[in-house]
Formats: structure tokens, sequence, C-alpha cells
């Protein structure tokens, strides 16, 4: 198997299935697109396509996840090519990397000021805006890189994660929840609660645990701003649900976080879309994160 080869079984695929459409736009003989399909097939003992009347129709399963690794494998290719023919000074771009003003906030107080400390022929582009916004401009090559939390059923992005955390509750210091060791969801649904609002997959995350325990919370209060969250909780004898590590920078004492058991993970990633080829500089930067957390 070859190149050639997977490059023109991607090309069937995106073409709905149709050997004819497809062969034309690869200048190419339909008996010649049908013959190495056979072969492949013949080859590994697989079957790659169902068919109704002698038509492609749809992938089998293996067929699916042998599309998946062709496209990796071609972008792969894609990539290398393209890094081996750019000047060895490559890094001197600009890099968009978009981060929720949450994230911001907390996690990339000192990272992204090192980085732009040490690498002055780089410059950072910061796109600040929610998680689902982030993920659409990063399917859309808008952006190349996303810091922020895991997505949700974004199969075209890839992730690593950089920061695990996971979700506490934040309460007067004064709350009876103070003399607990940890609470539970239950507890939570029962008290006012302070949340992020709907733009935040961290309160899709929750709500999600909610339901799964039959719970319906009493949503006193929601925002973007983990602050002004963090004060209703404390003038207004609520809870607050926020990441467990923003009672490092909540700056006040009458403040005080308490662990969900059971845990509810929050984990950091960095994003891209695997299919828009990284430059080097974009592999630099993603780099440079990595291991900064790391």
């Amino acid at each position: 198997m070859d190149i050639k080869q997977l490059n023109y079984f991607i090309a069937i695929v995106e073409n709905d299935f149709n050997l004819s459409k497809t062969s034309k736009k690869l200048n190419i003989t339909q008996p010649t697109l049908s013959q190495m399909i056979t072969e492949i097939e013949s080859e590994y003992n697989v079957k790659l396509f169902d068919k109704e009347y002698g038509r492609f129709k749809r992938l089998t399963k293996i067929g699916n996840k042998f599309y998946m690794d062709a496209k990796n494998i071609v972008g792969y290719m894609e990539q290398l090519n393209y890094e081996l023919r750019q000047p060895n000074d490559m890094f001197k771009g600009r890099v968009r990397i978009g981060i929720p003003p949450l994230i911001l906030s907390f996690l990339c107080l000192k990272s992204i000021p090192a980085f732009i400390t040490e690498n002055v022929d780089i410059r950072l582009e910061i796109i600040e805006d929610d998680a689902y916004v982030l993920y659409d401009k990063l399917q859309k090559n808008e952006i190349d890189l996303a810091i922020t939390t895991e997505p949700m059923n974004h199969r075209d992005i890839i992730t690593n994660t950089i920061y695990s955390d996971s979700i506490s509750c934040y309460t007067n210091k004064d709350h009876p929840f103070t003399k607990k060791t940890y609470v539970t969801l239950e507890d939570i649904a029962k008290e006012k609660l302070m949340s992020l609002n709907e733009n935040y997959i961290l309160y899709h995350q929750v709500q999600k645990e909610f339901l799964s325990n039959d719970l319906e919370p009493d949503y006193y209060f929601k925002s973007g701003q983990w602050d002004l969250l963090l004060n209703m909780a404390n003038y207004a004898n609520g809870v607050a649900i926020l990441p467990k590590q923003f009672d490092k920078i909540a700056n006040t004492d009458d403040i005080v976080a308490i662990d969900i058991k059971p845990t509810i993970p929050w984990d950091i990633v960095i994003a891209y879309n695997q299919h828009i080829i990284k430059t080097p500089d974009i592999r630099f930067v993603e780099d440079f994160f990595i291991n900064f957390y790391r």
C-alpha cells in the first residue's frame, strides 16, 4: 500500500462514495479506482465498504477506522513535506491561540509572559472566547491552537492534556458545609447554587453529573465571571462550583473551598484541528506550553 492508494481511498469517501465523480476529480478511470479497492481488500482480507446494487454506500466499521488512519498518515506526510521546504530560520511567524477568559485569568499568567520573553521572533495572537466558540474556530481554521477545557463530541480535534484539576464547592466560612470533610452533589443541589453560565463547558459537565444522579439543583445565580460567583456565594450564603485551584487566587479569607465526592475532574488541554497542517511555528508553540506545564 502506498500514499497514492490512501489518497484515492480518502477521495472516494469524501465524494460520497461516487466512483464516477471521484475518478473525474482525480483524472483517472473508474475501473482503476475499483481495482485499487479490490487489491487492498484482497491483500489484507478486509471489507472497507458496504455495497447496495453493486455501488459503494457506506464504510464498514474497519473501513471507517482505515479512513481516519489514512487521513492522519496523509496529514503527516503533508506536514513533513511542508517543513522540509521551509527556510532554516523558520521560527519568525504569527501563531493564533484561543484561550477562554476563565483559563487565561488563572492558568496563563506566567506561561504567556514566559513564552513572549523567550521567543521574540514568534508573535502570539491571543483570541479570548468561550470554549465552544474556540472549538468552532479551530474547525474553521480561524485559530491555530486553543488552550481550553476538554471538548465534547469534536472528533476532528486532537488534544493533549497540560493541566489536571478537579471541581470544588466554595462557601462562606460560616456556612455549615465548612464543618464537613467533603460534600456530595446531593448536598449541593439543596443549596443556593452560583454557577458559570451555559457558555462554559464546566457548567454542562457539572449539570450532566447532577442529571445522572437524578438531581435538580437550585441555580440561584449564573455568570461568566468567577470572582463574581465567589462574592455571590459569600454574601448570599450560597455555594459556588469552580475549579479547585481557584482557592489560590480568590484572595479572600471569607471563602472556603470544600472537596466534592465523588471527584469531578477538570482537565485543561491544548488542542488543534487534525486536518490542518501545523507549521513549524505552531508546533513550536504547542510544545512550549506542553513542556511548560509538564
